[in-house]
């Protein structure tokens, strides 16, 4: 993955520790929703960790905002970031192209088997994954599996290993 100058420059200065995007594409099945991220953010808070969320609008209470109006731009900010926080999808792939740690979210739709990167930290707690694009009880109750603490406890190993130049 390649930034423009314009991309590059957009990123320019910013440098998250800890970078979350729970906006899903209006076309992405809800089974990729996880409901946690107000939670997610509290508890990186409490560990003195100050996430940046991405996207093109909205913004969490307890999380710094970069409006990023195009993927690539999103990308850009990611390929900056220490360690992302993400459901599976296109800007977990991104972050694999880029070389970015992440924990990525994945419930129960599509397995890690399917779209997983062995350099990332892959919650998955659906057992048999079912690629439903209409809400499912199955994926509904796998992705309530996936707990803040544990998703937190994923990131500040991933931290810990970048500081310590283990990765």
């Amino acid at each position: 993955l390649y930034f423009s100058e314009g991309e590059r420059d957009f990123a320019e200065g910013i440098a998250p520790i800890v970078v979350i995007e729970p906006n899903m594409k209006n076309s992405a099945s809800p089974n990729k929703t996880w409901s946690r991220w107000a939670s997610l953010v509290a508890l990186l808070n409490r560990e003195g960790i100050r996430p940046t969320m991405m996207g093109a609008v909205g913004g969490m209470q307890g999380a710094t905002f970069i409006p990023t109006p195009t993927f690539r731009h999103a990308a850009a900010v990611l390929a900056r970031s220490r360690v992302a926080i993400l459901p599976e999808g296109g800007l977990h792939h991104a972050a694999a192209a880029l070389g970015v740690s992440a924990v990525v979210l994945y419930g129960g739709y599509i397995s890690p088997r399917q779209t997983g990167y062995a350099m990332h930290v892959n919650l998955f707690t659906g057992g048999e994954p079912c690629g439903r694009r209409q809400s499912c009880g199955h994926c509904i109750k796998a992705m309530q599996q996936i707990e803040p603490e544990w998703v937190v406890a994923e990131a500040m190993k991933l931290l810990k290993e970048r500081s310590d130049g283990t990765q």
